[in-house]
This record gives structure tokens, C-alpha cells and sequence, in this order.
């Protein structure tokens, strides 16, 4: 059973999984906003591996994109196709710069390891890739639980999971 983000305790470190800052970036979710700025501010502390970043950071474009050229969402391939829109998003690549270098976060690495390690997970549990790699550097670094919008977590013995209750 999954808890709320005002169970995390303090000091508690949590792994934050990419739709964390997904939502908060696109003002979808005032819990994970603040829940940003409690790793921010040292109240927890929150873990998240270069792997995430970069998910993050590919998704957060793409809800820039859209809002630019006034889709609902944009492939990537009409951005590979449209390089010009991509030179005009800034957005997204300030919320990363202040992900990276002021929220207080954990970073740690990912490596080709973790990645055939994570096999072992996805036969177990039946999860995705990305999802399998999170859980791998959960048990790899020791960190107790995650804070993610994905009930595909609570299948894991063990992890405490920790949902935001604002996103349907």
C-alpha cells in the first residue's frame, strides 16, 4: 500500500522517479512541487540517477514544445524534423539547471551494470525498463523507498512507496 508524500520522514532519502519532476514542471501537481522543494530545503533527502535526469529532461522538451507550437504533445521526431523549435525552448533547460545544481539531490550513476541487472527485475515483477533500472539503483545504493505516480512499484518487497494525491 502506497503512503502520501507528508509520510515521507524527515531526513528519510527517497529515490524521485521521473514523473516527479514531470508533473511539478508542468504545474500538474503542487505535491510534487513541494516535495522538490523539501529536498531543496534538506528536509528529505532525494536520490535520482543521471538515467532519470535525462528522461526528465527529454520529457520536459517535449511539454515545452508543445506549448510552443500549440499541441497537446509533440514527438520527437517533429522536433528532430523542426530543429528550430528546439533552439527556442529555454524553459525546460532552466528547470533542469535548477534540478541539477540547486535542489540537493542525490545524483548517481547508472551504468551499463545496472542495466543488465535490471533484467533480473523485469522478469520478477514484469516491469518496464525504465521502471527496472529504478528499482536496481534502489537496491543497489540502499535506498528504502520512492516517490513516484506509478503503482507498478508497490509489486516490490521491501520499498516503500510514496504516491502524490493530487494527480488522477
Amino acid at each position: 500500500m502506497s503512503m502520501t508524500f507528508d509520510d515521507i520522514p524527515e531526513g528519510a532519502a527517497v529515490l524521485l522517479d521521473s514523473n516527479i519532476f514531470v508533473y511539478a514542471f508542468a504545474e500538474k501537481s503542487p505535491e510534487c512541487s513541494t516535495l522538490i522543494q523539501r529536498c531543496k530545503g534538506g528536509k528529505i533527502f532525494g536520490v535520482v540517477s543521471v538515467f532519470t535526469l535525462a528522461e526528465v529532461c527529454h520529457k520536459t522538451m517535449g511539454i515545452e514544445a508543445a506549448a510552443l507550437v500549440g499541441r497537446s504533445a509533440v514527438p520527437a521526431k517533429y522536433l528532430k524534423d523542426h530543429p528550430e523549435t528546439t533552439t527556442k525552448l529555454t524553459r525546460y533547460a532552466s528547470f533542469m539547471e535548477d534540478v541539477i545544481l540547486r535542489c540537493n539531490l542525490g545524483i548517481v550513476e547508472s551504468s551499463d551494470t545496472d542495466l543488465l541487472r535490471s533484467q533480473a527485475i523485469r522478469n520478477r515483477y514484469g516491469m518496464l525498463t525504465t521502471d527496472s533500472i529504478n528499482v536496481q539503483v534502489l537496491l543497489e545504493y540502499g535506498i528504502p523507498a520512492i516517490a513516484t505516480n506509478d503503482m507498478d512499484f508497490e509489486r516490490i518487497e521491501g520499498i516503500r512507496v510514496f504516491m502524490p494525491g493530487d494527480i488522477e
